[in-house]
């Protein structure tokens, strides 16, 4: 997909992958709107009442936007002197997040705020981006995505059991389950491609962490991607719209 413009960002184990925000501005200028959303889950266990949403439009028009220091951190940055406390902390925080892309000067501020030096590894704390963008594309014909294991499974432990089964089996405690398919679909927000009245193609690529592999105990996280592909190819032909949807293993 030469034309493609890749959002975001990288997985747990490889670079960050990011190209310059003006490729989209080239392609929409052309007209030759093919878009892809490389969107790596790499979850760990957080806690939560309620998804918190940063809106990117909010951080790039405040008084003082600086992507090395976005708002919605509320003045915390990186201490090389503490830095137990940016790992365990602060990027555990916002793998809570969900971030709302809407428009191509978002795009221009998110990048290199994820790709900050002074922000270290924030890149690898993105689970959950909104592009609302897509869905005001008439013309997008094709949309490429990428499913981590570790962020279609979770905990096979409720939060009280896990706390109780850490203090003495700390290897048991991180024992995952797979999903299911309505919570991937919600958590995801994988409806919002319904919206998107021209796609003709969807790309999903699967990466096979072998550490999550290794700690699900309940469920086979690719049978989960399989019914992903499913569900999309069965609600766009519900809706009266042919759409390819292709499964590829991401190396």
């Amino acid at each position: 997909m030469r034309d493609g413009v890749t959002v975001g960002l990288g997985s747990q184990d490889g670079d960050v992958t990011a190209k310059s925000p003006s490729a989209l501005q080239t392609l929409l200028a052309s007209g030759r709107l093919h878009i892809v959303l490389k969107l790596v889950y790499s979850t760990d266990r957080y806690v939560l009442t309620g998804p918190v949403i940063v809106h990117i439009a909010d951080e790039r028009e405040n008084s003082n936007a600086d992507p090395n220091f976005p708002a919605f951190l509320k003045g915390v940055a990186f201490d090389p002197n503490n830095q137990s406390q940016w790992y365990n902390v602060v990027l555990p925080y916002v793998r809570g997040l969900v971030f709302s892309v809407a428009s191509t000067a978002d795009i221009h501020f998110a990048g290199p705020m994820f790709g900050s030096e002074v922000l270290p590894q924030i890149y690898l704390a993105v689970t959950m981006l909104r592009f609302q963008m897509a869905a005001h594309l008439p013309n997008l014909r094709q949309i490429s995505f990428t499913i981590h294991t570790a962020g279609i499974t979770a905990s096979a432990f409720s939060e009280r059991q896990m706390i109780a089964i850490e203090a003495n089996e700390p290897i048991r405690a991180k024992e995952r389950r797979v999903m299911r398919l309505p919570d991937v679909v919600e958590k995801y927000n994988l409806r919002a491609l319904l919206e998107c009245r021209s796609l003709t193609a969807i790309s999903i690529d699967y990466i096979d962490c072998e550490r999550t592999a290794h700690f699900v105990r309940v469920g086979d996280p690719f049978n989960l991607v399989r019914a992903v592909q499913m569900w999309l190819v069965q609600e766009f032909t519900q809706m009266g719209q042919n759409v390819t949807v292709n499964l590829n293993r991401a190396n």
